[in-house]
Formats: structure tokens, C-alpha cells, sequence
């Protein structure tokens, strides 16, 4: 779930930014465009909120709009669990190849994103400032293993 509200938080932004529309979560597949919008609104609205604080008001949400919208997000989110695990299984796998330096870092930045105490734009300064002290070597490594640490 932390995996969607993340994602569309960075479409949100992006959107803002392109002024494009980024295209609806698979729950909203083929919803009307104003259910759409809403949606990308909440989220925008919700930016300084914690991710458990998202959760919650993306549930009550989708419980607003019938039909068969909550099944879909239910499944959804099962789907996400999922794919959560997938994630985490191969980040393992890819921390356990790196340097000490690199699984420092890395464990400081995994723990910066796991606080659901911390709101996104939190999460994103604290990430951002680690991320400018770490040696061009641990980034490259950090890239290489895992991705981005840092939203380009």
C-alpha cells in the first residue's frame, strides 16, 4: 500500500509540474474522469499526512463511491501486499551483495522510509539530506543495487 501512496504522490507531483494527468491506479480503470481527479486531489491534499493517515482516508474514500469500487480496491491492495513482498525479498537479496558503506547507508535510508510517523515531504528532505553526504561510490552503489534512492 505505502508502495501506492508513493508512487501517486510522485505522479501527483509530476502532474503538477508536466500538467499532464498520470493514468489511474488499476482500482480506477476505466472510473469516470471526475472520480479520477478526485482521487489525484485526495492524494495532493493528503501530501503532508503520514502514510497510515493516507491509508485511512483513502479507505473512507473509496467506501463513498459504491459499486464495485471496494472490491477492486481490496483486491488492490492484496495485489500490492504482494508485490510488496516481491520488493523487499529482492532489495534483501541486492543489500546482502553490497558493501559495508552501501548496507549502512541503505539501512539509514530504509528506516527514513518505513517511519509512519513521517509524513512524504518528510520523508523526502530527510532522505535528500543523507543522500548529498554519502560518497559518489555508495550512490553508484546504491543505484546499482536498488534504484534511485532520490527522486530525480
Amino acid at each position: 500500500m505505502k508502495t501506492l501512496i508513493v508512487a501517486a504522490l510522485f505522479c501527483t507531483i509530476g502532474m503538477a509540474l508536466a500538467d499532464d494527468t498520470p493514468p489511474p491506479p488499476p482500482f480506477l480503470a476505466g472510473a469516470p474522469q471526475d472520480v479520477v481527479k478526485a482521487f489525484f486531489e485526495l492524494l495532493k491534499k493528503d501530501e503532508t499526512k503520514t502514510d497510515p493517515e493516507i491509508e485511512k482516508d483513502l479507505d473512507a474514500w473509496v467506501d463513498t463511491l459504491g459499486g464495485d469500487y471496494k472490491a477492486k480496491f481490496e483486491t488492490f491492495k492484496k495485489e500490492m501486499k504482494a508485490k510488496e513482498a516481491e520488493l523487499a525479498k529482492a532489495h534483501e537479496e541486492a543489500v546482502a551483495k553490497m558493501t559495508p558503506e552501501a548496507k549502512k547507508a541503505d539501512a539509514e535510508l530504509s528506516k527514513i522510509a518505513e517511519d509512519d510517523s513521517l509524513n512524504g515531504i518528510q520523508k523526502a528532505q530527510k532522505i535528500q539530506a543523507i543522500y548529498k553526504t554519502l560518497p559518489q561510490s555508495v550512490k553508484d552503489e546504491l543505484e546499482k543495487g536498488i534504484g534511485p534512492a532520490v527522486p530525480q
